[in-house]
């Protein structure tokens, strides 16, 4: 339920009113996608559906997730700065992040997670 109603809030939220204006109704916008969602997962049922299942395993969940998590790392502490984060850090908490943070953030986070 959770991924079809994240579909279709994105969705809605794109492109809200050429769909409803194409479809009339948001119930049929979610039965386009749960249709959907059933035809693209058919091949997994097949009696090579764990191959199929492994491969979608391994390219969507494991690669893409390393890379999103290295660049997001990337992003946050070099891009935005440590010295950003670390006054960040100093308003919520009261007290400034000592040096061992410092370090990992800007150099034992983007190696550990590549």
């Amino acid at each position: 339920f959770a991924m079809v109603e994240v579909m279709v809030t994105s969705l809605m939220d794109a492109w809200g009113k050429n769909l409803l204006y194409f479809f009339k109704r948001k119930e049929i916008v979610v039965l386009l996608i749960c249709f959907i969602a059933f035809i693209l997962g058919i091949p997994n049922i097949t009696q090579g559906g764990i191959y199929v299942f492994q491969l979608m395993d391994h390219y969507t969940a494991v690669v893409s997730l390393m890379f999103l998590a290295f660049f997001e790392v990337v992003a946050i502490c070099w891009f935005y700065g440590v010295r950003r984060l670390s006054a960040n850090y100093k308003e919520m908490l009261g007290a400034p992040p000592n040096l061992f943070f410092k370090l990992c953030w800007w150099v034992a986070s983007p190696l550990l997670v590549t």
